[in-house]
């Protein structure tokens, strides 16, 4: 089904008579990323707009001048005017669109870890704010009245979903304790023996919820609550899977400050991540500027190239591969070109 965000844009380029610009997004996708910073509009919320445009587009994209920048961008906000209650769009983003068919190395589904928020509706914005921290670090979050469509059959996919979850978030709120259908969730994912982490927000654990702790919710600032579950799946999860999603979120990063609090939390979990994963770390690092620029993101990719000699071989092969796919042959990459890149980017001689 065609992108309606991208359709309008392009015809609002077109009438702009920047066609030049229009053809850039045929082929992409588009997806509003809101955050829960609030912006200068009572109760907006600071978001980008992010475009997934095919890999021959996203460069040019991405090496677009300022002006022709800000006219994607004004463009975006005759879509998304900034009003109160609303998204306040700041920025317009770029990233490569995943070809049909193709996998997605360490980011395939089965390897990210899922979680089912359950709440009352009356709750939606604070599980809103959550699924949308933990997306931010790499993880899949599933909510029933966002991610249903209308066509579907809701209590199968709920069903299906709570199969497939590996953690089970109820908001414990009055409102939550009233609801029939946060009750029948809860006791499935009891049934099911999925990890529970009750996120009290003004109300204890109740019934058989009473055998685990809960984690106050700072609403706040709930990314900090984010990471007290991520600290609470090291000990009581999968491990692997925990990893492939910060892998996910890191690779991901957007910006500096993304990198930097993104690294440290893959760090800290150096001893249970495999050559592969690292493997996928330094590639994704090495071609994300927002990576290999921030110190501290910098300087994690530089100890895990430095622990693996044995395998500076396989990384420089790899990253040539990679680098040569991406050029499609137009230029025979050499070994001796990615080590030069791996010197500037990581000031390592290899």
């Amino acid at each position: 089904m065609p992108d309606k965000d991208i359709q309008t844009l392009i015809k609002s380029l077109t009438i702009k008579n920047r066609t030049d610009l229009a053809r850039l997004l045929e082929g992409a996708s588009s997806k509003l990323d809101v955050t829960d910073q609030y912006g200068s509009y009572l109760f907006s919320q600071i978001s980008s707009f992010e475009v997934f445009a095919p890999i021959e587009n996203y460069y040019k994209l991405k090496n677009l001048d300022s002006s022709d920048y800000k006219i994607i961008l004004d463009s975006v906000l005759d879509i998304y005017p900034s009003k109160e209650h609303s998204p306040e769009v700041v920025s317009v983003r770029f990233l490569i669109k995943q070809e049909e068919g193709e996998k997605e190395n360490l980011r395939t589904k089965s390897n990210i870890m899922r979680f089912f928020i359950s709440y009352s509706h009356n709750d939606k914005a604070i599980a809103g704010q959550l699924k949308n921290n933990l997306e931010y670090f790499g993880f899949e979050a599933f909510l029933a009245h966002e991610d249903i469509k209308p066509t579907e059959e809701w209590q199968v996919r709920i069903l299906e979903e709570l199969d497939d979850c590996e953690m089970f978030l109820p908001l414990l709120t009055d409102k939550f304790k009233q609801s029939e259908w946060t009750g029948q969730e809860t006791g499935i994912a009891h049934g099911k023996n999925k990890l529970i982490i009750p996120l009290k927000i003004n109300i204890d654990p109740f019934g058989f919820m009473g055998k685990w702790q809960a984690l106050p919710l700072n609403i706040s600032d709930i990314k900090i609550t984010c990471q007290e579950i991520i600290n609470i799946v090291v000990l009581k999860g999968d491990k692997s899977k925990l990893i492939y999603s910060l892998i996910r979120g890191f690779s991901n990063s957007h910006n500096f400050a993304e990198a930097n609090e993104k690294a440290p939390l893959l760090a800290e979990l150096s001893q249970h991540i495999t050559f592969e994963q690292v493997l996928e770390i330094i590639r994704n690092g090495f071609d994300n500027d927002q990576i290999y620029w921030a110190h501290k993101a910098k300087d994690f990719i530089v100890g895990l190239i430095r622990n693996n000699p044995d395998k500076h071989p396989l990384i420089i092969e790899q990253l040539r591969k990679d680098r040569q796919k991406l050029f499609n042959n137009a230029v025979t990459i050499t070994q001796e070109s990615i080590k030069e890149l791996i010197g500037e980017r990581f000031g390592l001689k290899l």
